[in-house]
């Protein structure tokens, strides 16, 4: 067998077993998987010898077993190296996240293992669902969509915008909207997840223009951002040789896409608006 004496995200090397051990595999659970070795002494670059092996793979697989919840797939092997034993446990991952020790999840942070915080650990639940969040479904039944309504008739006109509609777009299932629906809903009160807007001066304490989008439609968010860059980053013109061109200071479909690509992908578990900072081009 060869030895690499060195850690990555998803390998642990120990010298011996303490149960520390069964935060790692928590951890690796809940990410990729991963490897632990036992017996290796990473900072003197040794192998130590596990004594009585047999033993301490079964008081792993108890410890494993009773105080890993849900229960993780895993497997511990027993390794040789210049006649001395090591013991090797293989996590693979699943789905039936989160997997906690003592009540709590754990991850891998480059190679460390650290708790999971409260934004990870409803992600690892959804996860286990196989649901996202946005697919959450929510109590209200008074949600307009005006805004919707106007934007698929600029693509696609047609009379009568109902809930199979919204059934098609994946927005309302089993009879009730989902947050994606709210979302993009006209209103909301989703208060801290809007778009902040401003437009400095010669310094960012100095404010030409500013502009905040809550409590409406990510549809509305995408609007607004756009119309603000249209007003202080209008078409100009410049001439070149014999020939009058029209530019744009800064590429619009650049920056169309990048707000896009901001509001589209977004935690919107996290309660903070998308911040654009806007200043004078030289």
């Amino acid at each position: 067998m060869s030895i690499t004496f060195s850690e990555i995200r998803q390998k642990e090397l120990k010298r011996e077993y303490t149960d520390s051990i069964l935060k790692t595999v928590s951890a690796f659970a809940n990410c990729d998987g991963g490897q632990i070795v036992i017996g290796i002494d990473e900072i003197n670059k040794a192998v130590i010898n596990v004594l009585d092996y047999a033993n301490l793979k079964l008081k792993i697989e108890n410890k494993i077993n009773d105080s890993i919840t849900t229960r993780p797939r895993y497997e511990i092997k027993v390794l040789s190296h210049d006649d001395k034993n090591l013991l090797e446990i293989l996590v693979y991952p699943r789905i039936n996240t989160p997997y906690m020790y003592k009540g709590v999840a754990y991850q891998r942070k480059d190679t460390s293992t650290i708790p999971v915080d409260q934004v990870s650990l409803v992600e690892l639940s959804l996860k286990g669902r196989n649901i996202s969040y946005n697919q959450l479904e929510i109590d209200e039944d008074d949600l307009q969509f005006a805004v919707l309504d106007k934007k698929l008739n600029e693509v696609r006109p047609f009379s009568n915008f109902n809930k199979d509609i919204l059934l098609t777009l994946g927005l309302f299932t089993n009879n009730k909207y989902n947050i994606a629906a709210k979302l993009i809903a006209d209103n909301n009160n989703y208060m801290s997840m809007g778009v902040d807007m401003g437009r400095f001066g010669n310094s960012i304490s100095e404010f030409i223009d500013r502009r905040t989008i809550t409590g409406k439609s990510i549809l509305s968010q995408y609007d607004g951002a756009v119309e603000m860059f249209i007003k202080h980053y209008s078409e100009i013109e410049k001439v070149e040789g014999i020939q009058r061109k029209k530019k744009q200071p800064i590429p619009y479909e650049a920056y169309r896409k990048a707000i896009a690509n901001a509001i589209a992908h977004r935690n919107y578990l996290v309660s903070s608006n998308i911040k654009i900072e806007m200043s004078t081009i030289e």
